[in-house]
């Protein structure tokens, strides 16, 4: 054997780390692993104040042969609604240029005032050639048409996560819709919409729009583009305590409408009028019923399943689930507004999703997981592995026909 590791070997293994102490002794050992090092170091950068964003501007122009190996940034902006923003903007104008590979730009507390001055400039983003990513989450982001703008400012944009975001209006008075030309050139694969954050309700917008929440306009913008004929996984998720019908109206069947043919993955929550009977390609289903939403139990999950007509259904979600009352003596839950927890016990309901599942249309279903809380079990805690086997044990008699196909699992 040769006396040393190839560098071929240490390469590969000093990428496998994160940990940015335990890279900077790397790049110290040898000058042979200074290239992997330095490369694994600059990979994610992560800014989390005003500080960490000027020591990074400073060293800009020594750090820039560095940077060009960035592929993810981190921005956790730490202060109020105008500091956050000023420093997002500082980030794309104050090292403009220094990422030519970024993949992936992921915002977290971006809060802006709808009166506020400060714009973020769409033209800052289109520096981002290669962006495939694009990431905001708990944030209070610039109005719609601004948003639309930096949509269309990344050509390789791929995947759009929009969550607990709150979009109070369409633009500034008298401000122009954009053109809708530009998203000829995006070619979004995910799109992931968990909007307003909680706490936060989706005021009522101005004309055209006067009807219709913010977002639901947002899916009609999309409806009008090329864009829907390239997304093959939707995420949409209103906040709980959203108004439902508000949220999900002629925008969403648009869409629905529009994507139908393509989708391949969709999670959504259980909903009064959250409607499948668009989508003919579905390989995975994702249902979410959570407390707060309208429509929810097992009738109503039974419901959206009969509307399916996708037969390359393969997997099946269900998240929201427990057990109430005594496991020995069925479910004991009493009568409570729509929108409770989904239970497993026998009487609940669950036996008429055997019945739906074994129609025609799920005849490729190889996975069905049902998923809860250890929170919403009874009795005393347990292991996850035990708990799965004690609650697979309770609802295998209401589910003869999967449990006869092998297709049920339980995640706690």
């Amino acid at each position: 054997m040769p006396p040393y590791i190839p560098g071929e070997l240490t390469d590969r293994i000093i990428g496998f780390l994160h940990d940015p102490r335990t890279l900077c002794n790397c790049s110290l050992v040898c000058c042979a692993w200074l290239p992997a090092s330095r490369y694994a170091l600059f990979h994610t950068i992560r800014i989390r104040n005003a500080a960490q964003m000027g020591s990074l501007a400073d060293r800009a122009e020594t750090m820039r042969p560095y940077l060009a190996a960035t592929r993810i940034v981190r921005l956790r902006a730490s202060g109020g609604a105008r500091s956050t923003i000023l420093t997002l903007h500082s980030l794309l104008s104050v090292l403009y240029g220094c990422f030519p590979g970024l993949e992936a730009l992921r915002v977290y507390a971006l809060m802006i005032s709808p009166d506020t001055s400060i714009r973020l400039d769409p033209s800052l983003l289109s520096q981002f050639a290669r962006l495939k990513e694009f990431y905001l989450n708990d944030c209070f982001v610039p109005p719609l048409y601004d948003l639309l703008r930096i949509i269309a400012a990344l050509p390789a944009l791929e995947r759009l996560y929009l969550f607990r975001i709150s979009i109070r209006f369409l633009g500034n008075a008298g401000e122009e819709a954009p053109d809708l030309a530009v998203f000829e050139r995006t070619a979004l694969r995910s799109l992931h919409l968990q909007w307003e954050r909680p706490g936060h309700s989706i005021a009522s917008v101005a004309p055209p729009a006067r009807d219709f929440a913010v977002f639901d306009v947002f899916l009609s913008v999309l409806c009008v583009t090329r864009t829907p004929s390239t997304i093959e996984d939707v995420v949409l998720m209103p906040s709980p305590r959203s108004h439902i019908e508000s949220v999900l109206g002629r925008g969403y069947e648009r869409f629905a409408a529009a994507v139908g043919a393509t989708l391949v993955s969709l999670t959504m929550y259980v909903m009064a009028n959250s409607r499948l009977s668009h989508y003919t390609n579905l390989q995975n289903l994702t249902l979410v019923n959570a407390i707060g939403c309208p429509g929810g139990g097992w009738p109503q999950v039974c419901s959206m399943l009969r509307e399916l007509r996708s037969p390359h259904i393969q997997c099946l979600r269900i998240y929201g689930m427990k057990m109430c009352g005594d496991p020995e003596g069925g479910c004991q839950c009493e009568a409570q507004p729509a929108g409770g927890l989904l239970c497993l016990l026998a009487g609940s309901g669950i036996d008429e999703l055997d019945a739906v599942l074994g129609a025609e249309v799920f005849r490729h279903l190889a996975e069905v997981c049902l998923s809860f809380g250890r929170q919403h079990s009874s009795g005393p805690r347990t292991a996850p592995r035990e708990l799965a086997q004690r609650v697979r044990s309770l609802i295998e008699p209401s589910l003869p026909k999967l449990r006869a196909r092998g297709v049920i699992t339980i995640a706690i």
